[in-house]
């Protein structure tokens, strides 16, 4: 693994941390644009939130499997533990890739005039 690559993932949890830091703040305001009609501004801060969160993540799931995941010695009474993190971590990347999807649509719809 390079040394950036260690690095993205080393800052990853921080950079969440401001992501949801900031989809709350989104959320605290939606009260106010809903009494002003003013909607388009927050479809617009929600996706380009979501889109960020993919696009820290997305790397990050690609490193793990790739690198740190071979690094768990597959012993004589766990066989198969590194198959076994590995599909977790395809069925886990499936699904946060299907609730972005979701979540980009719903705010797409539900902003909708």
């Amino acid at each position: 693994m390079r040394s950036d690559q260690l690095e993205q993932l080393v800052e990853l949890p921080p950079q969440i941390n401001q992501i949801i830091r900031d989809f709350i703040g989104v959320l605290r305001s939606t009260t106010l644009a809903n009494n002003r009609n003013d909607q388009h501004p927050l479809r617009t801060r929600f996706t380009k939130l979501v889109n960020k969160l993919h696009l820290r993540v997305d790397p990050a799931l690609f490193l793990v499997p790739f690198y740190l995941v071979p690094l768990i010695p597959d012993t004589t009474h766990r066989v198969g533990i590194r198959n076994h993190y590995q599909n977790w971590l395809v069925t886990w990347y499936t699904q946060f890739c299907l609730a972005v999807q979701n979540l980009l649509h719903t705010i797409s719809s539900y902003t909708q005039p």
